[in-house]
């Protein structure tokens, strides 16, 4: 028994658990050790994630006469499709219902998020803020609504959620998130009622402050109200209610719902109270009592602090508390509404633009670029606003590449401007222990940048830390002891990614290192620099991974690519779709690239999406965008299959969470809101209208064919490796015109105009051509087609 076993075997056998120690073993010994823990990031959130769903299973299932958020409503009634039985599941957590939407600004580090119901929750693990009607003495939850209209407005990061109560009263939440000059990341909110029948109604309406959010119970130990309608919880300013209610009320676990209490809150009532508990559950209620005429509308403005530095370090004293109160109330929210759509709408001017004829298609494309720049925040990027609110060069890949391929140049510069502090003195590109990717997609994304800009001096100021990282690459590779047939000199086990299992040698990282090193090798030669070392190792590992591939061949039977060559063929093989999407390092008509895409396709589809099996167990959102992508090399329709089944999984305010569960389509695992899909979505839409592939620039490789009849389309302001791409397509029942605005900085070769449909002649430039494709030079200014 090694040192390590026996230490772990002494500690279980003294905490009287020692009848577990033999599964504690077995469960060590699956996949192969990497000299590395689990990263430290994933073990909190795991363990949080239990702890906390421990805490929620035993207060809501008997608690079930409380109001509860929307996830929590689904998975614990019976008569609800999500609903999970918790007999012999120890913690409750939200696995059917992940989904929510991120709201920051381009300034703002920080998100709040809204779940499918209008629940806002400010920051990251925080309590959440509700709103209930009172109407003949039932009271009404958005949570509870049969129905709910939720959208973004004018496709931008500031959400409206619409419930309607007993058919007599229409509830609607706006909801944005601003940066101010005072009191930082602040989100505003207002509630509008409207009276929907002919008659005058009287009811009452309710700002809930509750202890939870879409991911279990939130803990409220105290909570406080102050006259001037500032709420106070857990000794911080959490909230300013701008119009003084008529009422409040407060209440606890033993106490019960303060759903029961609302008549507490009448003229006569308090309108300063406090309340403790113990176990966290603490809870009150700002209510309004309300007549109102027919067809009138009234409306309420509460106001968050939604920077969780701010609310820790700023708002514990009653002087700070007085002071950013007085601020947090200044400006009227139209005033603050109307400047912040206008601040955005700038921004979005910049960059790509693009102008289809599918409307759905347009609203998402717009939207996830501006979800974009809200997960880009300032020196770093995440792929969530709140599960995920961390940094890993894995999805800061993607990210960054959406970002710099949306043309966003300055933001992914300044991110990337942080990886010399990221890099160790080993040469390792470290976000996370024991990730072998992360060098490979450093370096390529440093290049990738450099390939959209051209910017010597980039290139320069990031050159050596390039040459640093495609050494270790090397060193890493070189390491692998390993001798048996298909392991020699291939990158040695790690975690990766985590949706492809435990520790093994995974051909992801295999492929990451590749094209970390032929990128590096690209920049030796854009500098002048000699990298004949840097060759030689790519050269080592192409053969090594290739002869790993052999033998894989011969075990499966065919040239394909399981994640690992310890690996039969499971859905985890989608990580290898990284060696053409977007490494580059084979082409698309690879025949182990094309046997793997099929063998996806045929053993992993369910209703027309990828379903991963493997941790994340659900419908994989930016997976299958990876299958549609090499669907798009492969010039094959299928693309815009997938790409039909992706905008129906898509949320009212199209984003997705990181997977989604066959039978509920909502989220079972990671951020509701997922950056990876955010920016794959852009990188989608974006390599369907136009596509760098060597030295050709391909114009619509796959688009539907129903635009090529009487449709029109353009792009403009497009960032690509040749330099900035507009294009125009305008058709008609008897043929199609390209017309092209190119701005080159390095000319590519030829232009590949990819059309869908048939025609019988072509010109270009006002000239006779002949030829199978059309493939043109690259001053073509038009081409026109006959059907």
């Amino acid at each position: 028994m090694r040192v390590k076993e026996f230490l772990i075997s002494k500690a279980l056998h003294l905490a009287g658990l020692g009848y577990i120690a033999n599964y504690v073993f077995s469960f060590l010994s699956i996949g192969y050790p990497s000299g590395e823990s689990i990263p430290k990031v994933l073990m909190d959130f795991n363990i949080l994630n239990i702890v906390r769903g421990l805490f929620t299973r035993f207060v809501v299932s008997t608690n079930l006469d409380w109001i509860w958020p929307y996830w929590i409503v689904k998975q614990f009634y019976a008569t609800s499709e999500g609903f999970s039985a918790r007999g012999f599941n120890p913690a409750s957590i939200n696995t059917n219902y992940r989904n929510w939407t991120g709201l920051g600004d381009l300034d703002s580090e920080y998100e709040a998020i809204v779940d499918p119901r209008g629940l806002t929750t400010p920051y990251y693990n925080s309590w959440s803020l509700d709103t209930w009607l009172q109407i003949d003495g039932t009271v009404y939850s958005p949570a509870a609504a049969k129905t709910c209209d939720q959208k973004l407005i004018n496709n931008l990061p500031i959400i409206t959620t619409a419930t309607t109560a007993a058919r007599k009263l229409r509830l609607t939440n706006t909801v944005f998130v601003k940066e101010t000059a005072l009191c930082g990341a602040v989100a505003f909110q207002k509630a509008e009622i409207k009276n929907l029948t002919r008659t005058t109604q009287v009811f009452s309406f309710g700002w809930a402050f509750r202890p939870y959010n879409p991911d279990g119970i939130a803990l409220i130990n105290k909570i406080e109200f102050q006259h001037n309608g500032d709420v106070l919880i857990n000794g911080r300013l959490a909230a300013a209610v701008l119009q003084i209610p008529t009422g409040i009320t407060t209440s606890s676990l033993s106490r019960g719902d303060v759903k029961f209490f609302f008549a507490e809150a009448g003229p006569s009532g308090k309108l300063a109270d406090i309340r403790k508990s113990r176990v966290g559950m603490a809870t009150g209620l700002c209510v309004y009592q309300i007549q109102l005429s027919a067809g009138q509308t009234v409306s309420f403005e509460a106001r968050l602090p939604a920077d969780p530095r701010i609310i820790q370090r700023q708002l514990r004293q009653k002087k700070q508390q007085a002071a950013y109160s007085l601020n947090l109330r200044l400006g009227s929210y139209a005033d603050l509404l109307k400047e912040q759509i206008n601040n955005w709408q700038k921004k979005m001017s910049e960059g790509l633009q693009i102008a289809v004829p599918d409307r759905k298609m347009q609203d998402c494309f717009e939207a996830n670029k501006a979800f974009m720049l809200m997960f880009y925040d300032n020196t770093y990027i995440t792929p969530g606003p709140s599960t995920y609110h961390e940094f890993w060069f894995r999805d800061a890949t993607y990210l960054l590449n959406g970002l710099d391929k949306l043309g966003f140049h300055r933001e992914t510069r300044r991110v990337i401007d942080t990886y010399k502090n990221r890099i160790h003195a080993s040469g390792l590109f470290h976000s996370q222990q024991g990730e072998w990717d992360s060098n490979g997609q450093a370096i390529w994304t440093i290049m990738e940048h450099y390939r959209l800009t051209r910017d010597k001096g980039f290139l320069q100021e990031n050159f050596n830390i390039i040459k640093r990282g495609a050494r270790w690459i090397i060193g890493k590779a070189q390491s692998n002891l390993k001798l048996d047939p298909g392991y020699r000199g291939i990158m040695p086990p790690g975690l990766s990614a985590e949706h492809f299992g435990l520790n093994d040698y995974y051909y992801w990282d295999d492929f990451w290192s590749l094209a970390g090193l032929q990128s590096a090798i690209q920049a030796c030669g854009e500098m002048h620099k000699k990298g004949h070392s840097l060759t030689r190792g790519l050269q080592q590992l192409t053969e090594a991974v290739d002869t790993s591939l052999r033998y894989a061949e011969a075990r499966l039977g065919l040239p394909i690519m399981p994640i690992s060559p310890s690996r039969r063929m499971d859905s985890a093989a989608v990580g290898c779709l990284a060696a053409y999407y977007p490494c580059r390092v084979y082409k698309p008509d690879d025949p182990r690239l094309l046997n793997t895409v099929k063998y996806l396709h045929e053993k992993c589809f369910i209703h027309g999406g990828f379903f991963h099996d493997v941790n994340h167990s659900g419908y994989g959102t930016y997976l299958t965008m990876h299958i549609a992508q090499c669907y798009i090399g492969q010039r094959s329709a299928r693309a815009l299959d997938i790409l039909d089944w992706v905008l129906s999984a898509a949320s009212p305010t199209y984003c997705w969470p990181e997977a989604i569960h066959p039978r509920t389509m909502g989220g079972t695992i990671g951020d509701g809101h997922h950056g990876w899909a955010a920016a794959d979505i852009c990188l989608l839409l974006r390599n369907m209208l136009f596509l760098e592939e060597a030295d050709t620039l391909v114009i619509t490789p796959v688009v539907p064919v129903s635009w090529y009849r009487g449709q029109k389309f353009s792009v403009s302001n497009a960032a690509t490796y040749f330099g900035q791409l507009s294009y125009a397509v305008e058709s008609t029942v008897r043929g199609a015109t390209l017309t092209l605005r190119p701005k080159y900085t390095l000319p590519p070769q030829n232009i590949e105009w990819a059309v869908p449909v048939k025609y019988k002649k072509v010109l270009v430039d006002g000239k006779p051509y002949h030829g199978k494709k059309i493939i043109v030079p690259a001053r073509t200014k038009q081409v026109k087609i006959f059907y």
